[in-house]
């Protein structure tokens, strides 16, 4: 009796005529074993305690790390890491929770998946290399042709905007509103470069002598009305002409005598 793999799975399989009319007695090669292994590529997860470099075992008609479908990348490693898989077709589910980047490769190929703590990604494997199937990025897509909802979330780790057309940051903003001198309040103004105390346009503008201010519509469409008391400013009219005219005499009177002296 001779005990064969099959391609996909390195599953255990029998001759044609070996073990009739059992289930197999053979803890290596038997059916029940072929199914307990064919379990595995459907439903294990295996959980690693990764404290540095591994490679998932390949132990042949038996159970083994390569075979399960499911990955998760536990432990405390110092540094970043790599896993390492068998140059086969195969696929995986992996997430990394080990606090450390991780890289996976096949032990022959040259492609290699980044994969950041906290991440997960479904991985399939041909005789060489190993590619990622999902998450996708953003930029694997294509341009959206309408208008994209956020459903109230928000969009975090975004790089500063250089282009006129990039979207720009908090802290980029905030930035430019302190360079600016323009005060990060809703509404508040300054009076000069120098202020330092933003405010709104109703405080900050004060009232002199004969003049009110009124805010109109409160809460609403708000206006504020300036006011002169036309009584203050009649009584300003008539000192300035007062003034004006006795100038105006004085300077005659002046011009008078001397032209008499002259004579």
């Amino acid at each position: 009796m001779s005990v064969n793999q099959t391609t996909y799975g390195t599953y255990p399989y029998n001759d044609a005529g070996d073990l009739l009319n059992t289930w197999g007695d053979d803890a290596t090669s038997g059916l029940n074993q072929t199914i307990k292994l064919m379990s595995e590529g459907v439903h294990r997860v295996v959980t690693h305690t990764v404290t540095a470099d591994f490679t998932l075992t390949t132990t042949s008609n038996a159970s083994n790390e390569q075979r399960a479908i499911g990955h998760i990348l536990a432990g405390s490693p110092a540094a970043a890491f790599t896993m390492t898989v068998a140059s086969s077709q195969s696929r995986f589910l992996v997430h990394n929770k080990s606090g450390q980047t991780a890289t996976i490769k096949t032990s022959g190929g040259s492609q290699t998946i980044t994969l950041a703590t906290g991440q997960g990604v479904s991985i399939v494997c041909d005789a060489t290399d190993c590619y990622a199937t999902g998450p996708i990025n953003l930029d694997d897509l294509g341009a959206p042709t309408s208008a994209v909802a956020m459903g109230s979330n928000k969009i975090t780790g975004l790089a500063d905007g250089t282009a006129s057309a990039d979207a720009v940051s908090v802290s980029q903003m905030n930035t430019a509103i302190a360079s600016a001198s323009v005060p990060a309040s809703t509404g508040a103004v300054l009076v000069s470069a120098n202020d330092t105390t933003a405010q709104y346009l109703n405080g900050a503008l004060v009232a002199g002598s004969g003049v009110t201010l009124t805010e109109n519509n409160d809460g609403a469409d708000e206006t504020l009305t300036v006011a002169a008391d036309t009584t203050v400013m009649a009584t300003l009219a008539s000192v300035t002409t007062t003034v004006t005219t006795t100038v105006a005499t004085s300077a005659a009177q002046t011009f008078a005598r001397s032209i008499a002296i002259a004579n």
